[in-house]
C-alpha cells in the first residue's frame, strides 16, 4: 500500500498538471477578438482571438463571449462541460467560435482529450489562471477634449508729430514749437479656446453595450404596439415575416415581445424563422427560453437550441 501511494504521489510531481484541474480553450475562427466571461468572471484583461484558462475545478462552467466589435451580439452557453462526463476526470477542452449561415456567432466544442495528453501550448494563445475576482470595467468612461485656440493680432506703428508754429505780433517774432508725439496702436492681442467634451458611455463589467442599432433598450411599449400593427395589417405571411425582421432590427426587443410577435405567424417554419433571427437582438437573453412556448411541435425547441448554441 505505501508503494502504490508512493507511485501516485511521485506521478503527481512529474505531471504537475495532473489534480489542478481542467484545461478550457476558447478561439475565434475569423480573428474577432472578445472577453471570455466563466461563472459572471471576467477571464482576459484585454480583449483575445484564442485563450486558454487552466485549472478549472468544477465540471461545468456558465460562459459567456464578448465581442470588442460593438454590435455583435454576445455568446451565452450555459452548463458547459469541461470534465470528463462519464467518470468526471480532468480534460483539455477546446469550443470554437463560429459563425453561422445566418451570420449569427455561436460557441462549438471543437475537442476533447484527458488533461494527462494535453497539447503543449501554441505560442499565439494567452494562458491564464482560472480568475475568481471581478477585474475593472471592460470600456470605461473616456472623456475626449478637442482644444481649438484662436489668436487674433492687431499691429500699429508708433507716430509722433512735431508742429512749428512762427507768428508776429506788434512787430515781434513769436515761434511755438508744438512736439505731439503721440503713439499709434500697439500689439493687441486676443486668444479664444474652445473646448468640446465627448464621453463614451461604454461602462459595463461584464456586459455589452445595447445594440449600436438599437435607440431605446428596451423596445418601449408603443413601438411594439406599432410593430405589432404593420405586421398584422399584411395579409401574406411572407410579407408579415420581413416587416416583423425589419422592426426587429431595428430595436432591442424582450423575449414577451418576441413570442409576441411568433404567435402571429400560422405556419411553424415563419415562428422558427423569426426566433432565430430575433435572438441577436434581444435585450434579454437570459430569458430566451420563453419564446419556446410559441411553437407548436418539440422539434422546432430543439433546432432553436441548436441555433443559438445550447
Amino acid at each position: 500500500m505505501k508503494q502504490l501511494f508512493l507511485l501516485l504521489a511521485l506521478y503527481g510531481f512529474i505531471n504537475p498538471s495532473m489534480g489542478q484541474g481542467s484545461n478550457l480553450t476558447v478561439f475565434s475562427d475569423d480573428g474577432e477578438r472578445f472577453y471570455l466571461i466563466l461563472n459572471g468572471i471576467r477571464q482576459n484583461e484585454k480583449p483575445e482571438t484564442n485563450i486558454r484558462v487552466m485549472a478549472l475545478s468544477n465540471p461545468y462552467y456558465s460562459a459567456r463571449i464578448i465581442f470588442e466589435k460593438q454590435g455583435i451580439s454576445e455568446i451565452e452557453k450555459k452548463m458547459m462541460p469541461v470534465q470528463d462526463q462519464m467518470n468526471g476526470g480532468y480534460m483539455d477542452v477546446t469550443y470554437k467560435i463560429k459563425r453561422n449561415k445566418d451570420g449569427l456567432y455561436s460557441l462549438k466544442p471543437y475537442s476533447a482529450v484527458p488533461i494527462a495528453q494535453a497539447p503543449p501550448v501554441p505560442s499565439n494563445v494567452t494562458v491564464v489562471q482560472y480568475n475568481t475576482q471581478p477585474m475593472p470595467a471592460i470600456n470605461a468612461n473616456i472623456n475626449l477634449k478637442e482644444t481649438t485656440t484662436t489668436t487674433t493680432t492687431i499691429s500699429g506703428t508708433p507716430v509722433g508729430t512735431n508742429v512749428n508754429v512762427g507768428m508776429n505780433v506788434g512787430g515781434v517774432n513769436m515761434g511755438i514749437n508744438v512736439n505731439d508725439n503721440m503713439m499709434g496702436m500697439g500689439q493687441s492681442q486676443v486668444t479664444q479656446t474652445t473646448t468640446t467634451t465627448m464621453t463614451n458611455n461604454n461602462n459595463y463589467q461584464n456586459s455589452p453595450p445595447p445594440p449600436v442599432n438599437s435607440v431605446i433598450c428596451p423596445m418601449p411599449l408603443r413601438d411594439y404596439q406599432s410593430m405589432i400593427g404593420s405586421i398584422k395589417s399584411k395579409s401574406f405571411e411572407a410579407d408579415m415575416l420581413t416587416i416583423a425582421k425589419q422592426a426587429t432590427k431595428a430595436n432591442c426587443p424582450t423575449t414577451d415581445q418576441i413570442l409576441g410577435v411568433m404567435k402571429i405567424f400560422s405556419f411553424e417554419d415563419s415562428k422558427l424563422d423569426y426566433a432565430k433571427f430575433a435572438y441577436q437582438f434581444c435585450y434579454n437573453k437570459k430569458d430566451y427560453y420563453k419564446v419556446n412556448d410559441g411553437f407548436t411541435f418539440s422539434g422546432s425547441i430543439d433546432q432553436l437550441n441548436s441555433f443559438i448554441g445550447q
